[in-house]
């Protein structure tokens, strides 16, 4: 059996280094808090709200915020979010809620939030990770592609002051609402920045990895974000009352998965049965992939990921691997930091944990890479002239830009398990051999994924010493040499 690992720069002379891989199946996911400076976007901006028509007949509530000087015009920079555009009325967001840094509201865009379909003030239904429509050729049917056209397409024509070009973004369900806004974009969609967006729901992103279902995250996210709404709102989900601080202990004493719905939501949840009703990687999860309309990506795309990121690293990859195979000469850059989950923008990436990485690498990112693909592309300004991938390099707490992805100097070795608990680089010896190494899971005890007392996941488990499963039976664990 072998693990593959690409390593970016050939491994430096450490005198004391080993590699261990210690075997769990884990959960897990998000959030925190505001780190951008204090800017008064009240004095600069003005606010107004607008329900947006689509071209089934739905209206989608959208907020928009023009910058108080009107002597120029401006481009529009797009959010649609599943999870509240957080202001109504006379309110207005976070900074972190209407950009990608606050350098945005201080050069001059003109910002609009919209309420996903279905949920919010937005009307219609919400379909959690909606497929893209069958007919095209239907000028009635719709998905989060055609709602993204026909948003763009009302605001160039309604907001006085654009400059007739659009950029887009969003982080996690928001990336997703960007990649399908990359589906038959609309013309004046110039550039786009996906960031940790899943691709695919089964293979490699947040309800599964690999095919595993991540309950605990499930259970969480479903509650949050995915219940029956009776009427239009701008109420959040409640928090679930677990019963307990240990989610640990309510989910080993929750029962049935298939009873979850009706016992703790009271059916409210419909996508929930999704996961019943489909536990196999079927047409239901291949529909959903956003791999297979990722053609003719033309316009500038700056795809975002985090080397932690316990969601959704998978999808910004495959995302970015995609449009390299079917769009020769694409504009699209990968980033990857030492983030997780968003931690771009909501920490300043200086440390993960315990982890130190010796300068603010969120900071770094949002001033001379986020902001000037989005400066460049819609107001042609300062030298953008991207690498073809721009990530960091832990260890070494270095940036590196690269003309290719994977880059030229890389190469990649196989780990190879041994008798022992050791792992090697080296194959095993005697290959005739039929080795294996076993262990007895007892579902009643499972492995935890965290030392944290938590119901909800969070993310910092990526970085935990797991040492203190080791001694475990049910765990295999495999160590080199130093």
């Amino acid at each position: 059996m072998t693990e593959k690992f690409c390593f970016l720069t050939k491994l430096r002379d450490y005198t004391k280094m080993m590699v261990t891989i210690i075997l769990i199946i884990s959960l897990q996911p998000q959030v925190q808090a505001d780190t951008s400076e204090s800017y008064d976007v009240k004095a600069h901006y003005d606010k107004a709200e607008y329900s947006i028509p689509m071209r089934d007949g739905k209206k989608m509530f959208t907020a928009v915020y023009r910058p108080k000087d009107r002597s120029k015009d401006y481009p529009i920079l797009l959010f649609r979010t599943p999870y509240s555009i957080k202001a109504y009325g006379d309110d207005f967001p976070p900074v972190m809620r209407m950009a990608p840094s606050v350098d945005f509201l201080k050069s001059g865009y003109i910002i609009v939030l919209q309420d996903l379909r279905g949920t919010y003030k937005s009307e219609g239904d919400f379909k959690v990770i909606r497929s893209i429509r069958d007919n095209k050729d239907d000028p009635v049917a719709i998905d989060a592609s055609t709602d993204n056209y026909d948003t763009i397409e009302w605001l160039l024509h309604n907001i006085e002051g654009n400059n007739g070009k659009v950029g887009q973004w969003g982080i996690s369900y928001p990336g997703w609402t960007t990649v399908m806004g990359m589906v038959d974009a609309h013309p004046a969609l110039v550039a786009s920045s996906p960031q940790a967006s899943p691709s695919d729901m089964f293979v490699g992103d947040d309800w599964h990895h690999n095919g595993a279902f991540r309950l605990m995250y499930s259970f969480s996210w479903m509650n949050f974000a995915a219940r029956k709404r009776d009427e239009l709102t701008t109420e959040l989900a409640k928090p679930f009352d677990y019963g307990t601080p240990w989610g640990y202990e309510f989910f080993l004493n929750a029962g049935p998965t298939s009873e979850l719905n009706e016992k703790y939501f009271g059916g409210a949840i419909p996508a929930w049965n999704d996961f019943i009703d489909h536990p196999n990687y079927d047409k239901f999860w291949k529909d959903q992939v956003a791999l297979p309309h990722m053609k003719n990506i033309n316009h500038s795309i700056l795809n975002v990921a985090g080397w932690f990121d316990a969601e959704d690293f998978y999808g910004p990859i495959s995302i970015y691997n995609e449009i390299e195979k079917t769009t020769p000469g694409n504009k699209s850059t990968l980033v990857v930091g030492p983030w997780r989950h968003g931690g771009w923008l909501t920490m300043d990436g200086s440390y993960l944990g315990d982890i130190q990485f010796g300068s603010k690498t969120s900071e770094y990112y949002q001033k001379n890479i986020v902001f000037p693909f989005f400066e460049y592309n819609l107001k042609g300004k300062g030298d953008w002239n991207p690498a073809e991938a721009i990530v960091f390099e832990t260890g070494n707490n270095e940036w590196h830009r690269f003309d290719q992805w994977p880059p030229k100097a890389s190469k990649v070795k196989n780990l190879y398990f041994q008798e022992g608990g050791k792992l090697s680089f080296n194959k095993p010896a005697d290959k005739s051999k039929k080795a294996f190494d076993k262990y007895v899971n007892d579902p009643a005890k499972p492995v935890p994924f965290s030392t944290e007392i938590i119901t909800a996941p969070g993310h910092d488990w990526m970085i935990e010493d797991q040492r203190q499963v080791s001694t475990r039976p049910d765990v295999l664990t495999y160590r080199t040499d130093v």
